[in-house]
C-alpha cells in the first residue's frame, strides 16, 4: 500500500516537474523573441555564461523528461556555472534558480524513484535458494543415476 502511495506521489510531482519545465522553455523562448536575439552585439563572455543559463538549463530540462536524473544534473549544474561565470545580482539569482526549478524537481524525482526502486531490486536480486537434498531417500539407499 504505502509503495502505491509513493508511486502516485513521485508520479504528481514528476508531472509538475514536467509542466514546469515546458512553462520555463516557454518563457526563455518568447524572452529571445522578444527581446530581439542579435548575436553580433554579444562578447564572449556574456556567450559564456548564455551556454550555461538559458541553453545549459533548457537542454537539461528537454533531456529530464527521459532521464532525470542527468537531465536535473545538467539543470543544476548549468545553474551554479552561470553563477560562477556570469555577473549574477542576488535578485537575479533568485529569478535564476526560480527558472531552474524544475531541475531541482526532477533531481528529487529522480531520488525518489531509486529509494522506491530499493526493496524490489534486493528481492528480485536474491539468488533462489538451492533445492534440499533428498534426506529421506538417502536413507532408503536412493542413489541418483550416474
Amino acid at each position: 500500500m504505502q509503495q502505491a502511495a509513493s508511486q502516485g506521489t513521485l508520479t504528481v510531482l514528476r508531472w509538475i516537474a514536467r509542466i514546469l519545465s515546458l512553462f520555463f522553455i516557454g518563457i526563455f523562448i518568447l524572452m529571445f523573441i522578444g527581446e530581439g536575439f542579435d548575436p553580433a552585439k554579444i562578447t564572449p563572455r556574456e556567450w559564456v555564461s548564455l551556454l550555461f543559463f538559458p541553453f545549459g538549463v533548457v537542454a537539461g530540462m528537454i533531456l529530464a523528461w527521459w532521464k532525470e536524473g542527468l537531465g536535473g544534473a545538467i539543470t543544476v549544474a548549468s545553474l551554479l556555472a552561470t553563477s560562477f561565470v556570469g555577473d549574477v545580482s542576488p535578485s537575479g539569482g533568485a529569478h535564476m534558480v526560480v527558472c531552474a526549478s524544475p531541475g531541482f524537481l526532477f533531481l528529487f524525482c529522480w531520488f525518489l524513484s531509486k529509494v522506491t526502486e530499493m526493496p524490489n531490486q534486493k528481492e528480485r536480486e536474491m539468488p533462489p535458494e538451492p533445492p534440499a537434498a533428498p534426506a529421506d531417500k538417502e536413507k532408503e539407499g536412493y542413489l541418483p543415476p550416474d
